[in-house]
């Protein structure tokens, strides 16, 4: 069967890991999401809930209560860009 239309190709999407340090609550993403929506934030495997948990403003993450020690620990998603 043809397909009409353009090909569509499939691209993973960006992931930023950071270490957690238990006082480092502010971490440069590697590019600026559209918002709060445009990212998932998970600390230990947990999702993060926006602005209770954490903001985004341009490229800067910040959380309001510094993620706990680990390595690795701190994992965003860009779900579109």
């Amino acid at each position: 069967m043809a397909y009409i239309g353009n090909p569509v190709y499939s691209t993973p999407h960006k992931v930023d890991v950071f270490n957690g340090t238990g006082s480092q609550a502010i971490f440069q993403l590697s590019r600026a999401p559209y918002g709060v929506a445009a990212i998932a934030v998970y600390v230990d495997g947990l999702y993060k809930t926006p602005t209770i948990t954490w903001t985004v403003s341009g490229d800067v993450l910040t959380f309001i209560n510094a993620p706990a020690l680990g390595n690795y620990n701190v994992v965003v998603h860009h779900l579109g860009y």
